[in-house]
């Protein structure tokens, strides 16, 4: 048991697992775009799923030209788009797990509302009630990315450098 909070030493580092490293705005726009390729990801699996195809060919194997129907699937391709899903899907919940760790409720509200949700300044300012989006903006995100621009190589990407500096995929 941790002395001071109670827990179990793995409840503490599971707890704390996130405190320590951050997310950068690029990181966070790169997330929101990568939410959208999951679900156009997961159709176009889906489509290809009941895709087969359909192919004539000629058959010489007994001493003349005979036409026989191929069918067929790709099966390479739809293992790529399998893999792109699974490993978009692996930062996504990293990502999540992040913002849900953030303990400044305010601020927690703004990214997920922006990033997940993908709402406007304005739609956040008023959920917030009685504040500018310029006070949202910039004094609640833009100030928490300032703070934090030095744990910007701790990041939650960094174990996995799927991310080059610029929050693209490298």
């Amino acid at each position: 048991m941790h002395p001071i909070i109670g827990v179990s030493a793995v409840e503490f580092l599971v707890f704390n697992q996130y405190q320590e490293v951050s997310v950068t705005k690029e990181q966070l726009k790169k997330y929101s775009r990568e939410k959208s390729s999951i679900k156009l990801l997961t159709d176009e699996l889906e489509q290809m799923c009941g895709e087969t195809v359909h192919d004539y060919g000629y058959d010489y194997t007994k001493g003349f030209k005979h036409i026989i129907h191929l069918e067929g699937f790709n099966q390479k391709l739809y293992n790529q788009r399998l893999a792109r899903l699974s490993e978009i899907k692996k930062r996504v919940e990293k990502t999540e797990r992040w913002i849900e760790s953030l303990e400044d409720d305010r601020l927690r509200f703004v990214i997920r509302s922006r990033y997940s949700e993908d709402r406007s300044w304005k739609w956040i300012a008023k959920k917030l009630s009685s504040v500018s989006e310029d006070y949202v903006r910039i004094m609640i995100h833009d100030k928490y990315f300032e703070r934090n621009k030095n744990n910007s190589e701790n990041s939650v990407y960094s174990e996995n450098s799927d991310y080059n500096n610029n929050g693209e995929v490298d």
